[in-house]
């Protein structure tokens, strides 16, 4: 099997598990799978894979925060599907030389976000590890039954948007790679906004209660990768408008940009809203500040971005990939 990206090969295997099995609603494709419940109730159930050297680094990243990182990663995924996180697993392989400094400062970390979003922590594994640190967290959440929001439902015309700021997470990660101590309020947001993501839990389900977004996808591989996501699913095209993208401080320069485009793990939600229906949309969703950075529009207009000086461009997708 030979694949020239990420993206290609979750197709192929996409492919070959199309196979329906009672209960499963929704499988690969989305944030999350779904699987029926009783009671009017959906399970939907995602997992996320850290390697270290990968996906965090001890020489800036402390367990603690990783710990924290791990869940918020799930509970992001969860968000976006409008559920409710519920419960989580955790397997964990750990060097048995490092074991003693590293897990208790892990659990911490992940513990302490686990309580304020009310989840339960119900089993996992553990297991020893050669050299690296290989971490697996599973997260589980509740929708009511045909509520929750896939990738899929988006429709030309309809209205992009986005929570928070953009871009914040890669310029944390770059400060620190620079062994820059963060001097201003932007640069601590940013560092913070690496260490420790704040997952859009409560917008997920407010957008999931108020019935109002017809698509969604959280933000951790980047805008322009993650766009294009939710535009293959839903089989549509989009034009989004730089101007209007939420950045950390003011003026658009060039790095920051990028790194709104680019950079992964900003576990912001990206959702799109009937035109009709976005008077109904304030400013802030839970405290959290929404942006309209565009349109949907047919699939045959592609995924493009309309620059400041008003260029417009193909957007391919140019986060992260692990396989490219």
């Amino acid at each position: 099997m030979k694949f020239k990206s990420e993206q290609e090969f979750i197709t192929r295997i996409q492919r070959l598990a199309q196979r329906r099995s009672d209960g499963l609603v929704r499988g690969i494709g989305d944030d999350a799978a779904v699987i029926e419940s009783s009671r009017g109730l959906r399970w939907c159930l995602t997992t996320d894979l850290l390697i270290e050297g990968i996906h965090f680094d001890l020489r800036h990243d402390s367990p603690h925060s990783v710990g924290h990182k791990s869940l918020a990663a799930g509970l992001s995924d969860v968000a976006a599907m409008g559920a409710t996180p519920r419960f989580a697993l955790i397997s964990i392989a750990v060097p048995s030389s490092r074991a003693h400094t590293f897990l208790p400062c892990y659990y911490r970390g992940f513990m302490e976000l686990a309580d304020r979003h009310q989840v339960a922590l119900m089993g996992g594994d553990t297991s020893r590890a050669r050299s690296q640190i290989f971490i697996d967290v599973i997260v589980v959440g509740s929708v009511r039954a045909g509520r929750e929001i896939l990738r899929s439902g988006a429709r030309a015309g309809d209205h992009i948007f986005v929570t928070g700021a953009l871009g914040k997470a890669a310029l944390g990660l770059d400060l620190l790679r620079r062994g820059k101590s963060p001097s201003e309020g932007m640069e601590r947001l940013a560092v913070a906004s690496h260490l420790y993501p704040t997952p859009r839990t409560g917008v997920g389900v407010q957008l999931c209660k108020a019935h109002i977004a017809t698509s969604m996808i959280d933000i951790s591989d980047g805008l322009s990768t993650d766009l294009n996501h939710l535009c293959r699913e839903s089989a549509v095209g989009a034009r989004v408008y730089e101007t209007r993208f939420p950045l950390l401080g003011e003026g658009l320069s060039k790095r920051r940009l990028r790194y709104a485009l680019t950079g992964g793990e900003d576990y912001e939600l990206l959702f799109t809203v009937r035109s009709n229906r976005v008077a109904e949309l304030r400013e802030e969703i839970g405290g959290v500040p929404v942006s309209d950075i565009g349109r949907i529009v047919p699939r045959s207009k592609g995924v493009r971005i309309v620059r400041a000086n008003g260029t417009i461009e193909s957007l391919t997708p140019a986060g992260w990939d692990h396989f490219r």
